[in-house]
């Protein structure tokens, strides 16, 4: 065999461990490159797959918002409108049981609170169907149902709308769910539970008041009110309201300074809605009217009469804040009044003023 030239075997040799160096710095570069190019694969699209859970989440938390100002101003019905569309909008993410749990809470509170004011049984009825739905034990978080945790608070939510809607309602959480829910008022509808009950106070702020029997009087009036209020579910919303009510007149007409105070009980007939009453007014007082006539010419002469008065009237109360209402009422006072004329004998006098008054109150 022929030997090879030394000179050619030391360049073979440094090929040689080029190459070999080449090669491991290429692997190196090699692997890097495929490195850089597995990380920038590996990153999600994250602005067009965020993008609409964003907005969802989004329009859900402007929407829960805006209930929560309803819920404020007193617009229960309106606050259980929104938190019922939020609810209806809510995946099946486990990760949003907690607040699938605190949006029921809100719906329940919005739910009585509207059939308290006399909206009837359909808000209660509306959030029983949807708490009841998520109630059912073979929901699970991932199906859009609650905690075990959380399980037990909303049944005794659950139980007290049950409670307003009747007894027929009341029957446990395994019966009631056995028939499936199509939604949150698809519920069979419950018997027509009894009148609801609601408490009223009025002040009739000291302004300026009208008679309209004589325009020339001008007077001011204060007093206040208060009674109980009931309201009957169904198409109508019949409304009867019973109190009493204490009033000062204080009429200034020419040369006279005349006092009335009146006491009596007050009946009121119409209907109820969420925000309003609308009635008709009737009742019985007991007046009091003292009357001091000047004259310069002559002594002050003082005289005092008493008498009953039937007030007819209309009005109309307007809930402006929560409970906090604004009314005013308008009718003729059918009066009775006895007198002495200047003999002795005593006589009846009718006499029909037309008052129109104001009323600021709150109802709870």
């Amino acid at each position: 065999m022929a030997r090879r030239p030394a000179s050619r075997s030391r360049y073979h040799d440094r090929v040689v461990a080029r190459a070999r160096v080449g090669g491991r710095v290429g692997r190196v570069v090699s692997r890097a490159a495929c490195l850089l190019v597995a990380l920038s694969l590996s990153q999600p699209p994250r602005a067009s797959a965020a993008a609409p859970v964003d907005a969802a989440a989004s329009r859900r938390q402007a929407l829960h918002n805006a209930g929560q100002e309803r819920f404020d101003a007193g617009d229960y019905q309106g606050a259980l409108d929104l938190w019922i569309e939020v609810h209806d909008s809510l995946p099946p993410d486990p990760e949003l049981a907690a607040y699938r749990a605190v949006l029921l809470h809100a719906i329940a509170s919005a739910a009585q609170k509207a059939h308290e004011q006399g909206a009837g049984d359909e808000p209660v009825r509306r959030a029983h169907g949807v708490i009841e739905r998520d109630l059912d034990p073979a929901r699970g978080v991932e199906d859009g149902g609650i905690t075990p945790r959380d399980r037990e608070p909303l049944a005794s939510r659950d139980q007290e709308l049950q409670r307003l809607l009747g007894p027929s309602t009341s029957a446990p959480a395994a019966a009631t769910t056995a028939a499936p829910v199509e939604g949150p008022t698809s519920s069979a509808p419950a018997p027509r539970a009894g009148p609801q009950l609601l408490r009223y106070m009025h002040l009739t702020p000291g302004i300026l008041a009208f008679n309209l029997e004589d325009t020339s009087w001008l007077g001011y009036v204060y007093g206040f009110g208060g009674g109980g209020m009931w309201t009957f579910a169904g198409p109508s919303k019949f409304a009867v309201a019973l109190g009493g009510a204490f009033e000062h007149w204080l009429y200034l007409p020419e040369l006279e300074k005349r006092h009335i105070i009146a006491l009596g009980a007050e009946l009121r007939l119409g209907t109820a809605r969420e925000r309003w009453f609308a009635y008709a007014m009737t009742g019985i007082n007991l007046n009091i009217h003292h009357t001091k006539v000047l004259n310069q010419l002559l002594p002050t002469q003082t005289f005092t009469m008493v008498g009953g008065g039937f007030p007819i009237v209309v009005g109309v109360w307007w809930i402006v804040f929560r409970g906090l209402y604004l009314g005013t009422e308008l009718g003729p006072d059918f009066t009775f009044r006895s007198s002495t004329d200047a003999l002795g004998s005593k006589t009846l006098n009718l006499v029909i003023p037309f008052q129109w008054k104001a009323l600021l109150g709150w109802r709870f």
